[in-house]
């Protein structure tokens, strides 16, 4: 971006020492003066409004972050360690809003119900997009599917579906959860069942 202030058209001579000055020569240089303090303003506020920052979040609004070197990044993690019959906002089926996070934990709790459906919401339209997920089953065999709102769920062919847990409550489900074209195709690859050794 290259500014719009105009610094040239101020007389930086003037006023000549030591001789009178017509004073139209003073108004000239405080009108450029004034013009230039109003670009500027303009132009700051705007990098304020549109420039990443070190102090706050920043949302990139879909621009894309090209060629750079990367180091220290870390995702967003959303934990919900009890996902029972009464979490509110979360019911007994838990909707996984893409944009919330990069790494979605839940563990469900309680007896029952057996059977719950994990459902992938808020896809971005476009690009590729990924995240992660971690099923706790709480203690008790379950029987978790799959679900979108709309589109197509592809599944590895290592994934038993539904996936059947063991009932081994330190036992984490991983998956890695992907799109290619906004939500269209889901594709869900099972990273395995890791427990602490």
């Amino acid at each position: 971006m290259t500014s719009a202030i105009v610094s040239s058209t101020i007389n930086q001579n003037f006023p000549v020492a030591g001789q009178d000055n017509n004073s139209v020569g003073f108004r000239n240089n405080f009108t450029y003066i004034k013009t230039g303090l109003a670009t500027a303003a303009g132009e700051i506020t705007a990098l304020q409004a549109t420039t990443a920052k070190t102090n706050a979040d920043n949302d990139f609004n879909g621009v894309k972050i090209e060629n750079a070197e990367t180091n220290r990044l870390y995702g967003t993690i959303l934990t919900n360690d009890s996902v029972s019959t009464n979490l509110d906002g979360l019911g007994i089926n838990p909707s996984v809003s893409i944009p919330d996070a990069e790494y979605f934990f839940y563990k469900f709790t309680g007896s029952s119900p057996v059977n719950r459906i994990i459902k992938f919401t808020n896809w971005p339209t476009g690009g590729f997009s990924k995240i992660r997920l971690d099923l706790q089953d709480g203690g008790i065999a379950r029987n978790i599917t799959f679900q979108v709102s709309s589109g197509t769920i592809f599944a590895d062919s290592d994934l038993t579906y539904p996936l059947v847990t063991s009932g081994t409550a330190a036992k984490h489900y991983i998956f890695d959860v992907w799109t290619i074209d906004g939500g269209d195709n889901i594709f869900i690859k099972s990273l395995g069942t890791f427990e602490a050794i």
